[in-house]
């Protein structure tokens, strides 16, 4: 069995301005305690409260860079590869594209494209009865992606990796305050592309996310979010098997099955204004 290696190298993670240190993003200055699942009540007894995961995606380090790859080693999730365009999992025998939702912010997706996190933050997964409280759609479960926000701290980050089957992938995550306690812009940027181990199967992708937090006054915020993803990879079917004799065929397993003229293209925008007011401490 052939298995794709990958080495990944830091480059940069650093403040721009002299005689700082790198800031981390506080609860305090975070937004996304609006967006997250963590709002869907649960009380302490309930099941489905044991059901809910948050992962970090700093916690598992960088070489996690598609959906998929978070959501495999989590229980309760069946990953499935759909030929290798689309996200797509199975959570207590319900598939994600019929019976699960994947939201962004909060916000829902169309569940039909593959999810690169470069500028993603963390990955929540609730599974369980009280998903129902986000919607009809989601039969089993909810993933909910929380993007990566704006602080008050000029910072750079720089990726990028290497790899067998000629896989690459740069990134950028750039944090620039323009007016003090005011007005910051983040910047997250991504483009890779790969060979495949099989014959003939390759991917590429690019994606941009730049971020404008606006503080408006003490208690409200203006967040705007614009993203640009363009993604094209070569459907992979597998090897077939062979039914009869319950076996797969003796070829190498590098072969492809696919036809010349298969494809898939994905070109993705996504645009977001939101307006947080708070009035009073228990009521935004």
């Amino acid at each position: 069995m052939q298995k794709n290696t990958r080495c990944f190298i830091v480059a940069l993670w650093g403040v721009i301005a002299a005689g700082g240190a790198v800031a981390q993003q506080t609860a305090s200055d975070s937004t996304h305690w609006r967006n997250s699942l963590w709002q869907v009540p649960l009380s302490s007894g309930d099941p489905a409260a044991l059901a809910f995961e948050q992962v970090e995606l700093t916690e598992r380090g960088v070489a996690h860079t598609e959906l998929s790859e978070q959501l495999r080693p989590l229980a309760g999730l069946n990953v499935q590869p759909n030929f290798g365009v689309v996200d797509f999992f199975f959570s207590r025998g319900v598939d994600s594209r019929t019976g699960g939702l994947i939201t962004v912010d909060g916000l829902p997706e169309a569940n039909s494209a593959v999810f690169r996190l470069y500028n993603i933050e963390s990955v929540e997964v609730l599974r369980g009865p009280a998903s129902f409280l986000l919607g009809d759609k989601p039969m089993t479960g909810v993933v909910n992606l929380l993007q990566k926000q704006p602080f008050w701290q000029r910072a750079i980050r720089l990726r990028g990796s290497g790899g067998s089957f000629g896989s690459t992938e740069a990134a950028i995550d750039l944090n620039l305050p323009l007016i003090t306690r005011t007005l910051a812009l983040r910047l997250n940027a991504v483009s890779g592309k790969t060979s495949g181990y099989r014959d003939g199967i390759g991917a590429d992708w690019r994606a941009f996310n730049p971020v404008l937090l606006w503080q408006a006054g003490k208690n409200t915020r203006v967040n705007v979010s614009w993203e640009f993803a363009g993604n094209r990879y070569t459907p992979d079917s597998g090897i077939p098997l062979l039914l009869a004799e319950n076996r797969l065929p003796d070829v190498p397993r590098s072969r492809s099955w696919q036809t010349p003229s298969d494809f898939s293209e994905q070109e993705i925008v996504r645009a977001q204004a939101e307006i947080v007011h708070r009035f009073s401490p228990t009521l935004v």
